[in-house]
């Protein structure tokens, strides 16, 4: 059930500043309830769940609630991936929908992780 939804237009919540800006995409501040599962050589090695801070076309930006139990940085160099679920705050024929994203970590700095999305597609969320 969808607890949380808040649009906040363009702002974005720095982590660290940096003069390397990585990001080629808008991105948009939403902060809805979401699931994640990591997935590292096809074998399940942690799972959790958070929020959005902010999306893009290409990419999530996630606050984990859940230890983040995210592999180490050798690990992480070998392309650990992660399977997101994110209660949609839209209906389609009056069922709630599910963002189904599936993609690669790019950075971890607990209790945040960046995700670059490879696969993604809405379904009617599940009960």
């Amino acid at each position: 059930m969808l607890t949380s939804f808040r649009y906040a237009g363009f702002q974005q919540r720095q982590i660290q500043a940096s003069n390397d800006e990585r990001r080629f995409y808008d991105r948009y501040s939403i902060e809805l309830e979401m699931t994640y599962v990591l997935v590292l050589n096809d074998r399940e090695v942690g799972r959790g769940t958070g929020k959005t801070i902010n999306l893009s076309s290409r990419g999530l930006f996630i606050e984990s609630s859940s230890p983040v139990s995210v592999p180490s940085a050798s690990e992480l160099a070998q392309h650990c991936q992660v399977k997101v679920r994110v209660n949609w705050p839209v209906t389609q024929g009056g069922l709630p929908l599910e963002f189904i994203a599936e993609g690669t970590i790019r950075r971890c700095e607990p209790p945040y992780f960046a995700v670059e999305v490879c696969r993604h597609h809405f379904r009617p969320r599940l009960a």
